[in-house]
């Protein structure tokens, strides 16, 4: 994905269906409030359905960051890997939350610092 796009939009919808997040692969539930985001990069028009927990994850996780640093669509879970253990342990949280399945790797990169504790 490049770095701008053509054109973007960001609109707070109600879901009338099911929707997969984006993010987490977890479950958006009829009736519950998501993020649509949809745009045109590289020449594709492409849109993403994200949860109001991931969305709030990928801002504070972008808050300061330089544009070119920042997390963007299809990355949040190894962005938080690659960031820390405190957010890679939110992310699994809103997994679990959203009935989502939790790699392998990531519960015992959590269970491993549990116990250097």
């Amino acid at each position: 994905m490049s770095e701008f796009p053509d054109f973007y939009r960001n609109q707070i919808r109600k879901a009338r269906k099911s929707h997969r997040c984006c993010e987490c692969r977890g479950t958006i539930q009829p009736g519950e409030t998501y993020h649509y985001h949809s745009g045109k990069w590289d020449g594709d028009v492409e849109t993403f359905a994200m949860c109001v927990d991931c969305n709030v994850l990928i801002a504070d996780l972008n808050d300061g960051r330089p544009f070119e640093e920042r997390t963007t669509f299809n990355e949040l879970l190894e962005d938080c890997s690659n960031t820390g253990d405190e957010w890679l342990s939110k992310m699994v949280g809103i997994m679990a939350k959203r009935g989502a399945k939790i790699p392998d790797w990531a519960t015992e990169r959590l269970n491993e610092a549990k116990e250097d504790e």
